[in-house]
């Protein structure tokens, strides 16, 4: 393997159509990983819901809508966050202008 290039970690899709994995709606944060299985240092993200999110890498209810000034627009996976989680770290995501109720969620952790 090349030192110089991010491997990748983890791989979630997330399916936001009610009824499969859920929608990720303004009103409370969604649980999209429970706890990472390996550190990671950029994520490479892929909205196609349409809608705006935010996330937060936190315990459960200790979500914080400041922590990141990063927001996840929606459409394709030219977006790269150099963001360093650790093993176990858990991952929620909230809607910031609309429930979303449609499309997928990709995330490539990388390291």
């Amino acid at each position: 393997m090349n030192p110089n290039v991010l491997q990748p970690v983890l791989t979630k899709r997330f399916n936001t159509d009610a009824g499969a994995d859920g929608n990720v709606t303004t009103g409370a944060w969604k649980e999209i990983i429970a706890a990472l299985g390996a550190p990671s240092s950029a994520l490479q993200v892929f909205n196609g819901s349409g809608r705006i999110l935010r996330f937060a890498f936190a315990d459960a209810g200790e979500e914080d809508d400041n922590e990141y000034p990063y927001t996840i627009t929606p459409g394709g996976s030219e977006i790269l966050l150099p963001i360093n989680t650790s093993k176990n770290t858990r991952l929620a995501m909230k809607a910031v202008d609309a429930d979303a109720t449609a499309g997928y969620l990709i995330l490539n952790f990388l390291g």
